[in-house]
């Protein structure tokens, strides 16, 4: 589902709000956040937390080492 995979680039985010992106969400309901996430952009999800971006990696094998 990921396919190519630039190192320089960044995965779309769920929907946010400015500035805050995804925190409110994470804040309200975590759980609801994460599967939306998945649902929404497979295997490779940022959210952005405020100034910061974290990534959830859902594939074992997209994981390089």
């Amino acid at each position: 589902m990921l396919g190519h995979f630039e190192p320089t680039s960044l995965p779309p985010a769920p929907t946010g709000v400015p500035l805050f992106g995804n925190l409110l969400d994470m804040r309200r309901d975590p759980l609801d956040l994460l599967e939306r996430g998945f649902r929404e952009r497979g295997d490779l999800v940022r959210f952005r937390m405020g100034p910061f971006d974290f990534l959830m990696v859902n594939d074992p094998a997209t994981v390089r080492t």
